[in-house]
């Protein structure tokens, strides 16, 4: 038997880690997601659920800046209220008061307590003590998360509920009724009010417990009860800010907008949408804010390129085989044959919504898919207990390490905008998973080096990728917005309550602001400046000193509409971005 605690020099590592993602961190939003979490926090901070200063504005479509959807939303009713999912606010709030690096802590506390999780729960199920060891590094290294860990969208925090809500699940059903079954569907719960597709997560969840608990009939009920509390807590939520009782949803026009989706699918659609997002990323159609490079096919963000999860994640297609085979009658189960079942009752039905979403339903703005980042860990655990017969041996281990790390630094040599690095970048690792698979089909058996090498190989690869390209992605979009929010923070400071004007995207630049200054944002985006100039007059009857923020792609004719017959002053000019403000 295995122990679940982990060692002393694991804890140790992760705390280093921890504090190394912390202190390396930068206080800039990503994209749009992170505005719209955080403005539920700081309305909350103020005692409210509404965002701070859009009070006694008239309805206008321009103060839901930080809303990815503001557009189809059917009412802009005032004060602007977040369609987020609910929970998060409450459990970010004691966060919030140590600022944009506080609210970054929760996340980066809950991807440590994720990695302790994959840790027990592969020990648990384990027969060798490397076992936990390797999940629990492909979970840290081999996956995706370290650049969502330094952000304050709530990935890992969604990561850590869904794990939690399946390792509670596991106990229940080895016929721990309770607090087991009750806390696992809190965990479910929380997670569901966190992000609204772990729904998915929590309630095959549950029908794990109802399936396979002892007492099932009695554990079903406590997870039942469980996942209500929370539920009821969202719906809340919703209908005090939002006017709906629904506790996941955001609102009727995104109702529609999924069923428009799921009714327009093909037959063959949902196979494609599902090869597009796990094997290929080239097949799927142009995406808002990806430039498709010609020679190659391969998306770019920026400079860094989009991929599917295991042109990203290599090593999971392990796991994807194990769970199946995990389902046949075998007299000799592997190792947590039974928990791969568990993991497979999770996993297919969110594959199969998200095949059925049909290509609109994307991720967009972002290098991997984050829409599958939740079951990462579920898929680390699985790969190292598929890999327990395989007795993978260290030195051929090591030397796949080395390799894959080799192999991805080659193509770095060249230009990233070169097809070749493309090619290489995206189709080495599919032609990598499907060796492994093959070498872990025959390590059953001999040779089991082979296995050692490509595994090792496929953890690297995944690792050096993420390292060299993903991070430093992330770090240059959120370098470009801290600056920007800077300058908007030089002018603003000190002076009482302001508004900052500007256009997408470098109006959600300044959703930072909210948790140090009395300021409101305004996006003339939203509605090409049709309600500008009266939001202007509220903001300016209302006290606030009024900032209209311009980058070389501000629209011209916009910017005569809104200083025109108006007393202003530039503020600030530097390095193509000016500020004006309007004095009346």
């Amino acid at each position: 038997m295995v122990s679940t605690r982990p060692p002393k020099w694991l804890i140790a590592g992760l705390g280093a880690l921890g504090l190394f993602l912390l202190l390396t961190s930068i206080p800039g939003p990503f994209l749009i997601d992170e505005c719209h979490y955080l403005v539920t926090v700081t309305g909350l901070s103020q005692g409210r659920l509404t965002v701070p200063g859009t009070e006694g504005l008239k309805p206008n479509p321009e103060l839901f800046y930080f809303d990815p959807v503001a557009k189809a939303k059917d009412s802009w009713q005032t004060p602007a209220a977040a369609t987020a999912p609910a929970l998060y606010a409450p459990l970010a709030l004691p966060f919030s008061y140590f600022g944009w690096r506080g609210l970054v802590a929760l996340n980066i506390l809950a991807f440590i307590g994720c990695a302790l999780l994959v840790y027990h729960y592969a020990a648990r199920h384990a027969s060798r003590p490397e076992t936990p060891v390797l999940a629990t590094v492909a979970f840290l290294f081999g996956s995706y998360c370290l650049e969502y860990a330094q952000g304050i969208w709530p990935h890992m925090l969604s990561m850590f509920l869904c794990m939690g809500c399946l390792v509670l699940s596991d106990r229940a059903r080895a016929g721990k009724r309770w607090p087991w079954a009750s806390l696992s569907g809190i965990s479910g719960g929380l997670a569901t009010g966190i992000r609204y597709q772990n729904l998915i997560y929590a309630g095959f969840t549950g029908v794990g417990v109802l399936l396979w608990a002892p007492d099932r009939i009695p554990s079903a009920a406590h997870y039942g009860l469980g996942v209500a509390g929370p539920l009821l807590a969202s719906a809340l939520f919703n209908r005090y800010r939002n006017g709906w009782w629904n506790p996941v949803s955001k609102g009727s026009y995104y109702l529609k907008s999924l069923g428009r989706q799921a009714r327009g699918a093909r037959a063959r659609q949902p196979f494609r949408v599902l090869w597009a997002k796990l094997f290929d990323y080239t097949h799927h159609p142009p995406v808002q804010f990806l430039s498709r490079e010609p020679g190659s096919g391969a998306y770019l963000l920026q400079r860094t390129l989009k991929r599917a999860l295991v042109q990203s994640t290599p090593w999971a297609l392990v796991s994807f085989m194990a769970m199946g085979l995990s389902w046949r009658r075998n007299p000799d189960p592997p190792a947590g044959a039974s928990e791969l079942r568990a993991m497979t009752l999770l996993i297919v039905p969110l594959l199969l919504v998200f095949g059925m979403a049909g290509w609109r339903r994307t991720d967009g703005f972002c290098f991997n898919q984050r829409y599958f980042i939740d079951m990462l860990p579920m898929l680390a655990v699985g790969m190292a207990w598929a890999s327990e017969r395989a007795r993978l041996p260290v030195p051929q281990l090591v030397a796949g390490l080395m390799a894959g790390a080799v192999a991805v630094l080659s193509f770095y040599l060249l230009d990233y905008r070169n097809p070749v690095r493309h090619v290489g970048l995206l189709y080495t690792p599919l032609v990598l998973a499907a060796a492994t698979v093959i070498a872990w089909f025959m390590a059953r058996r001999k040779p089991r080096w082979i296995y050692a090498l490509l595994l090792g190989a496929c953890i690297s690869w995944a690792a050096t990728v993420h390292l060299g390209e993903d991070l430093p992605g992330s770090r240059r979009v959120r370098n470009r917005k801290t600056w920007v929010a800077r300058q908007a923070e030089r002018v603003i400071e000190g002076g009482g309550p302001a508004a900052v004007v500007a256009h997408f995207p470098l109006s959600i630049n300044f959703c930072r602001l909210h948790l140090d200054h009395d300021v409101v944002v305004v996006d003339t985006n939203l509605d090409a400046g049709i309600r500008g100039r009266r939001v202007v007059d509220e903001l300016l009857a209302a006290g606030r000193r009024v900032y209209l923020v311009m980058d070389k792609f501000y629209p011209e004719n916009l910017k005569k509409k809104m200083l025109r017959d108006r007393t202003h002053r530039t503020a600030r000019s530097v390095a193509g971005l000016t500020i004006e403000e309007i004095v009346k």
